[in-house]
């Protein structure tokens, strides 16, 4: 199953929809510089309203490049952080602006985020990543975050899997399990024989002191505490 996390706005002529602001008048002012060559073939024709509409369209042109780059970097925090799990590249959502050229206003990221089958460990690691590629940019969009919780639903379902697997497969290995109940040569007796890391005498309940191979001396009860 993919999923995507995105990010989109629209502009018009006269509109910037970005954060959902409308171009101001004050916002004109902005744009100035760009219009300085169509304000010096006008203004002496007089045409001072068309001169004011070629004002507006520079201050969208501007918002539109901002916002252009926004999504870019957007998209980028989404590829960078979602790993192997990114489904091809980003693909962007682009809009005309009154300069004639195109400017990206939404982007899509795809991830897989599909459960791994048989191994809640692996779907556990492989959600927390989906996740942290949601949430990877400085502003997460709706969509993100309906991602990123869809994640942690994953990463829940498979923990409770993971400690199902484990009752079913009997817990913990034979020899791992220390009960207080059982003397103390009893409970290390294989592990001594297998691993050889402490040597232990047959006397149960003593507190005596015993030797490891290399020599260094260990009481009954650090032995105890090296297989807790």
């Amino acid at each position: 199953m993919i999923e995507t996390v995105s990010h989109s706005t629209h502009y018009s002529n006269a509109t910037a929809q970005g954060g959902g602001a409308s171009v101001e008048r004050d916002q004109v002012q902005q744009g100035a510089a760009s219009a300085a060559a169509v304000k010096s073939d006008l203004v002496g024709g007089g045409d001072t309203e068309h001169f004011t509409q070629s004002l507006e369209a520079a201050a969208v042109i501007q918002q539109m490049k901002q916002r252009d780059q926004e999504v870019r970097t957007h998209e980028q925090a989404h590829l960078a952080a979602g790993g192997s799990y990114v489904q091809g590249r980003a693909s962007y959502t682009y809009q005309q602006g009154p300069d004639g050229q195109r400017y990206a206003v939404g982007g899509e990221v795809g991830i897989d985020t599909a459960a791994v089958a048989g191994d809640p460990q692996a779907t556990i690691q492989k959600a927390e990543t989906v996740m942290r590629a949601a949430l990877a940019p400085s502003e997460p969009s709706a969509q993100d975050m309906a991602v990123a919780s869809a994640a942690g639903q994953m990463i829940t379902t498979a923990r409770i899997e993971f400690s199902r697997m484990q009752q079913e497969e009997g817990g913990e290995p034979e020899g791992k399990k220390v009960s207080s109940q059982q003397p103390i040569a009893s409970i290390h007796h294989n592990r001594d024989q297998e691993e050889g890391v402490v040597v232990l005498q047959p006397e149960v309940g003593a507190y005596r002191e015993f030797s490891r191979p290399n020599g260094d001396r260990v009481s009954t009860q650090e032995a105890v505490s090296l297989f807790t």
